[in-house]
């Protein structure tokens, strides 16, 4: 009776670890920034303007970029897509040898934008999408290493996939 009570106890624990390993952690939009960090910034397109010394320093044409990495390198990550909402505005130079001066003159009001990305994560925690290209107005210019014209904010509208300890 004790070999079989053993043996059914053996079983059930087998049964137990199997139905659990291997699964991982369901991630969820309120779990997500455990396991991700999201970044946003602005990539310049096409050819860059030029000051009258030559200088290349902004584009008339660029995309928003957000990328989605692991905090962590201790995790597989499995499946992973999240669907990110971006919402900001960047504003833009009056002519390229304001900005070369380095007066900053922005036009007011800034250009919003409002743009919904759907990005696929590698098994390593790294995925990146960019929005749609958006075209500055005739004569004006944006430039990718002024962070104080652009402000971006994201909302996470739905996560898939699964997160494991490596």
């Amino acid at each position: 009776m004790k070999k079989v009570t053993a043996l059914a106890l053996l079983l059930i624990s087998l049964l137990a670890l199997c139905s659990c390993g291997g699964s991982g952690t369901k991630l969820t939009k309120d779990n997500f920034t455990t396991y991700f960090k999201i970044d946003t910034g602005i990539k310049g397109i096409g050819e860059p303007a030029r000051a009258s010394n030559g200088a290349y320093f902004a584009y008339n044409t660029m995309k928003i970029v957000c990328n989605v990495n692991a905090i962590s390198s201790n995790y597989n990550y499995s499946n992973v897509t999240v669907k990110i909402k971006l919402k900001g505005h960047y504003d833009y130079f009056d002519a390229a040898e304001t900005y070369y001066a380095m007066k900053k003159v922005f036009i007011d009001p800034s250009v919003n934008f409002e743009e919904t990305l759907t990005i696929n994560v590698d098994i390593s925690g790294k995925g990146e999408s960019n929005t749609n290209e958006f075209t500055m107005p005739d004569g004006k210019l944006i430039t990718p290493g002024a962070s104080d014209c652009f402000t971006c904010d994201y909302e996470i509208l739905s996560v898939t996939g699964t997160v494991e300890k490596a």
